[in-house]
């Protein structure tokens, strides 16, 4: 598991993984996506993203794959606490607060646009968040063609659990923390 990395260390261990790869050592390295900061540095490298770990349905019991994509993460179709894991997950994932509080108005919010997230980061950090969001979190069932999500549903409480030690952080990150 990689932690998060600042520039220096993610050249650093890209280059230690470069040099692995050179003497045909294979290397395997996980993180979240809020802290892959390196593989984009390492040639050759194959990112498996989590829309290819959704679950499909030679995995779910006949009749039980959810029809929603972003409702097809591992944890929500085989895991009873499901929800709960996930949204602890997000709410602990390392991320700028100003992403997790985009992260968190989509579980929120459960569906909406891209037009959301410009009217809570501004439209550039809106239009950032939303690739970025878009790129790593299947979850958040964001289509790029018609501009829309539709997040994986979770109960409204389980969601306001999971953050609640992050609210202040993310309330003063997008302009409403108190001063």
């Amino acid at each position: 598991d990689v932690p998060l990395l600042d520039e220096e260390r993610a050249e650093r261990f890209a280059a230690l993984v470069g040099n692995l790869m050179a003497a045909h050592i294979e290397v395997m390295a996980t993180t979240t996506p809020g802290c892959d900061s390196a593989s984009g540095l390492v040639p050759d490298a194959l990112v498996v993203d989590g829309s290819l770990l959704l679950v499909d349905e030679g995995e779910c019991a006949a009749g039980s794959l959810p029809e929603e994509p972003a409702a097809r993460v591992a944890c929500l179709v085989w895991a009873a606490d499901g929800p709960s894991f996930l949204a602890e997950g997000c709410a602990h994932e390392e991320l700028p607060a100003d992403l997790r509080a985009a992260l968190w108005a989509m579980l929120v919010m459960g569906r909406g646009q891209k037009g959301d997230l410009r009217a809570l980061l501004g439209a550039d950090r809106g239009d950032e968040a939303w690739a970025c969001l878009g790129a790593a979190y299947p979850f958040l069932g964001i289509d790029e063609d018609e501009e829309t999500f539709q997040a994986a549903p979770l109960d409204l409480g389980v969601v306001v659990r999971a953050f609640a030690g992050a609210m202040e952080p993310m309330a003063r990150a997008v302009g409403c923390g108190r001063r």
